[in-house]
Parts: C-alpha cells; sequence; structure tokens
C-alpha cells in the first residue's frame, strides 16, 4: 500500500489533496493528514482509499461556491442536480476515513447566504450557482422540503457516498456541513463508529446522518449535537421516489447520544422507496424537540415496517414518540384539504398510500417532557398497524406549558402527558407508566366514525 503524508502548509493549495488522491487510482492507498489545519476545495475520492486524520488534524474546505460543480444526486428525496458534496464518492467501494481528526465544511457562509436568499437577498455568488443549477433541473418536478430545492441554490452535504460499498468512517468529527452532513445514498455495507456529528442549532437544514435508500448499515457509538434531525432514515420523496423504488432497510443504530436537534432518530418524511428492518438500541437522546419520529402523509407512499425501538433513555424530550401520517411540512394551500381529510379518498392510489405497520417500543424511560408521551396518528385508508410498547415510562417537566406533539394537518395541541392515538388497528400497550401512575388508556387525537 502507497502512504502518502501531508504536513500543514501556509501556501496551500487547494488542489492539492485531490492530486494526492488522484495519484492513487486504481491501486490501493493511504493518506494521512497530519496536525493542524489544512485548506481544501472539493474532494472526489477514489476506491480502496484510507484518509486518515491524526489528531487535531484538522481538514477545512473553502467556502467559495465557485468550486464546486453540480451533480446528479438526491436532494431532499428527488433526483436532481445539486452542487456536489464537499467530500464525495459515486461508484467506488472500499474507502475508509478514520482517525481522531476534524472534517470542517465552513457552513457559516452557505448558511447566512440561505437565510439572506429567504429574505429576497440574492449575493452574486447564489446568483451563479442557480445559473448552472436551474438549467439542469427545469424538468425535474416533484415537492420541495425545507432546504428549498425551488429557490435553485442547492447546497452540499459535507460528505455523501453514493452508489458506494465498502464504507468504513471511524473516530472522526464531522462538524459545520453547508447543508446536511453526511448523506449515505444508494449504498449498500456501511460502517460508521465512533463519529461525531455537531452542526450549530440555528444552522439551517443541518441534519446529522441521513441514510437514504441504503442497506446494511450500521451506526455505532455516535455522537450527534445538530440544528435539525439528528439521524434521518430516507428513502425518496412522493412520485421521484415511487419511481427509483430503493428501500432503506436492515440499518442498525446503538450506542449513539442525540443532543439538540428537531428529532433524535426520524424515519421518513421521505418513504417513497419503503424502509423496514430497522434497529434503534441502547441510546441516550437529550434535548431533542422528539426522540423517534417516524412521518409521512397521503401522496407518499411506501411502507415501513418492521421497526424495533429498544433500551432508550430521554431527557428533556418534547415527545419521545410520535408516528404521523398526516405530516404538514411543505404542504400548500391547495393541497391541504385532501391531505388533511378524515374520510378515505374515493380515488385511493394504494402506490402512493404509505403504511406503517409492525413497530416494537421497549423499554423506553423519557423525562421532563414537554408534550404527549407518544402520538400515533394513522389514516383512515391505511391504520398504523401492529404496534407493540411495553417497560415504557415518562415523567413530564414541572410546571411547563404543553406543546404541540407532532407537526400534524391538524395542529394537535397536548392536554396532558398521556397517549394520543388515531386510526391505530391491532395493537398492544403493556406496563406504561406516566408520572408514576400506570396508564395504558390512549385518549383520541381524532373522533374516528365507525366504519
Amino acid at each position: 500500500m502507497k502512504e502518502i503524508i501531508v504536513n500543514p502548509s501556509k501556501n496551500e493549495d487547494l488542489t492539492l489533496i485531490q492530486k494526492l488522491m488522484d495519484s492513487l487510482m486504481g491501486s490501493e492507498g493511504r493518506i494521512i493528514i497530519k496536525k493542524g489545519k489544512h485548506l481544501s476545495g472539493p474532494l472526489l475520492l477514489p476506491s480502496h482509499l484510507n484518509l486518515h486524520l491524526e489528531e487535531e488534524a484538522e481538514l477545512l474546505f473553502s467556502d467559495d461556491f465557485s468550486l464546486y460543480p453540480a451533480v446528479h444526486t438526491r436532494w431532499e428525496g428527488t433526483e436532481c442536480y445539486a452542487l456536489r458534496a464537499l467530500i464525495f464518492a459515486e461508484g467506488a467501494s472500499g474507502i475508509t476515513i478514520t482517525g481522531r481528526g476534524t472534517i470542517n465544511g465552513q457552513g457559516a457562509r452557505w448558511w447566512s447566504s440561505y437565510r439572506d436568499l429567504r429574505k429576497g437577498i440574492v449575493s452574486p455568488e447564489v446568483k451563479e450557482v442557480q445559473g448552472r443549477l436551474i438549467p439542469l433541473n427545469r424538468e425535474t418536478g416533484g415537492g420541495s422540503g425545507g432546504g428549498g430545492r425551488e429557490t435553485g441554490f442547492l447546497r452540499p452535504s459535507l460528505v455523501q457516498f453514493k452508489n458506494c460499498s465498502g464504507i468504513r468512517l471511524e473516530g472522526i468529527t464531522l462538524k459545520d456541513s453547508p447543508f446536511w452532513n453526511t448523506h449515505i445514498l444508494y449504498c449498500n455495507d456501511v460502517v460508521l463508529k465512533n463519529l461525531s456529528f455537531i452542526n450549530p442549532y440555528d444552522a439551517p437544514n443541518s441534519d446529522g446522518l441521513d441514510i437514504d435508500s441504503s442497506e446494511y448499515v450500521k451506526v455505532d457509538s455516535c455522537r450527534f449535537d445538530v440544528g435539525d434531525d439528528c439521524l434521518c432514515l430516507k428513502s425518496g420523496m412522493d412520485a421521484d421516489g415511487i419511481r427509483v423504488g430503493r428501500p432503506t432497510a436492515h440499518i442498525e443504530v446503538k450506542n449513539c447520544s442525540m443532543e439538540h436537534g428537531h428529532g433524535a432518530v426520524v424515519i421518513g418524511s421521505e418513504t417513497s422507496g419503503g424502509i423496514r428492518h430497522i434497529t434503534v438500541e441502547n441510546c441516550r437522546m437529550t434535548g431533542t424537540d422528539r426522540g423517534i419520529r417516524i412521518k409521512t402523509r397521503r401522496g407518499r407512499g411506501g411502507t415501513v415496517e418492521n421497526i424495533t425501538l429498544k433500551n432508550l433513555q430521554m431527557d428533556g424530550v418534547s415527545a419521545p414518540v410520535v408516528m404521523n401520517m398526516y405530516y404538514r411540512c411543505g404542504v400548500g394551500e391547495k393541497e391541504a384539504e385532501s391531505l388533511s381529510s378524515l374520510e378515505i379518498p374515493a380515488d385511493i392510489d394504494l402506490q402512493t398510500t404509505p403504511v406503517i405497520r409492525d413497530i416494537d417500543i421497549e423499554n423506553v424511560h423519557a423525562r421532563n417532557i414537554r408534550s404527549s408521551a407518544a402520538f400515533f396518528l394513522g389514516l383512515p385508508e391505511s391504520p398504523i398497524e401492529r404496534i407493540h410498547v411495553s417497560e415504557f415510562t415518562a415523567e413530564s417537566k414541572p410546571d411547563c406549558t404543553l406543546e404541540e406533539p407532532a407537526m400534524d394537518l391538524f395542529h394537535t395541541k397536548a392536554e396532558s402527558p398521556s397517549l394520543l392515538q388515531g386510526f391505530i388497528r391491532d395493537s398492544r400497550f403493556e406496563n406504561i407508566v406516566i408520572n408514576g401512575r400506570r396508564e395504558n388508556t390512549l385518549f383520541p387525537i381524532i373522533q374516528e366514525e365507525e366504519p
């Protein structure tokens, strides 16, 4: 194996590390980033590369938007063109990134430019990006999530692996991503261990880890402290996700800690390709808006099934468990009436009807909650089926005003920390203790009509 050592330099060549990687193309090689700061432009990783960052080594990426080329990818659930990730690999195998160093996306300029764009202030740099991406995406339809795909300013992730296999990341810190932090897309056989995903609490669309239409992924002993969802499982949005039809499956998440962020472990809302055979265990969640969150809605399609959630400790999480099939984010005024209907649609399309079933929740303990202990809301045409909850305890934060548990289309308000349900079937709830009282009663979110 060829080994290359990179020392810090005052006169950084932004293309140096890429040139070194290119020199290893076609063979096994190792690049060692030594202690100190190293400025770089975007990196395209070849197969069979070990990128090793020593302790106190920091790889900083330039925030010059013009350096990042357009690439065909999936961005918030829809295949389109976006700026290529700062670290990117496609169709590669046998890549490892190891060490105790830091990969820093220097996202501040990206975040402020996006905030300004939302206010109608378009900088020349943003206009240049729009000029490159908008023509490429003219034929791309579908909805948009919170990242603003419709604006044409499609920021890059910090790290993205696309159509890759045999990927290992261990020990490093990944921080300050322009958009999502780490995106695993159309991959299989991925191990992520002892990583730290760090983004400021107010950084827009700063998910920690997004596992997207990928299979056989293990996440072990990682720390998340981000501004958006911590760990997300996704499989495409609406018609485009159904067209691609690739599930996220066989995912193991264990021994992780999730802090801040909107959700600790989030499934959806991009569920179109299906999400199944997921295990989340022995994790600690602190100060997130929600602990476990499954979200989807009509038109999205896909089946979420065979999910095991066990041995979870939560503190200061507003709503510990949320399953919501009336998710409202991104719904336009014209869609809201049909999407919020409590009646089975006359023109029901089974392909676009989401399904949630076979969910096991065991040994979950939450303290200082600020909303419902659990929230389950299915669809009349597709009730959530076969939930089994056992050994579940929750204690509400003293003297707090209860918050909305889920972003559902009804803006449901929690009147107590009890469990709320609507349109669920064939489910069991055992040994539920809320504020020290055994309570297996589920209160209705909405009044279901008898069939």
